[in-house]
């Protein structure tokens, strides 16, 4: 099993990633920010090979300068999204 978090960071999303792990499911952090994506994976280094993250950095965005939808990448070999970004 692979799921999105959205909001991976935040508080809710982080304690959403933290329960996914615990049942290890291999989760992919959405964030505004790597960095943060980056601090986090570092604070839970048990499940480095677990844990990854991509930036998007709008979440109310529908599609990028090219016409690409903003997720359509992020969700690629994803078995289920739990969204929990806010705009």
């Amino acid at each position: 099993m692979h799921v999105l978090v959205t909001g991976a960071t935040g508080f809710i999303g982080a304690h959403v990633v933290d329960c996914l792990l615990a049942e290890g499911i291999r989760v992919r952090g959405a964030t505004r920010s790597l960095s943060k994506g980056r601090e986090m994976q570092a604070a839970r280094p048990e499940h480095a090979g677990s844990l990854d993250f991509v930036e998007i950095r709008d979440f109310g965005q529908v599609e990028d300068q090219n016409g690409t939808g903003i997720f359509d990448e992020a969700i690629k070999g994803m078995d289920a999204v739990i969204h929990v970004a806010s705009v």
